[in-house]
């Protein structure tokens, strides 16, 4: 949906998914339409926050 997984230390297949989205505008820009959604769903000032909370809750024992 935001972009391609490559296996490490495979070329080829980094390259054929570049070549791909060099080729392909509007694949291009539908995956980078779906990567700022998810940016701006997840990772908000208020659940960056949250988050960042949870994690000390948890490491201090203070969340179930």
């Amino acid at each position: 949906k935001t972009g391609f997984l490559v296996q490490p230390g495979n070329a080829n297949q980094l390259e054929s998914h570049l070549r791909h989205l060099i080729e392909r505008s509007d694949e291009r820009v539908r995956i980078g339409d779906a990567a700022r959604q998810v940016f701006e769903d997840e990772f908000t000032f208020e659940r960056m926050a949250e988050r960042t909370f949870a994690v000390y809750e948890t490491l201090l024992g203070t969340r179930p």
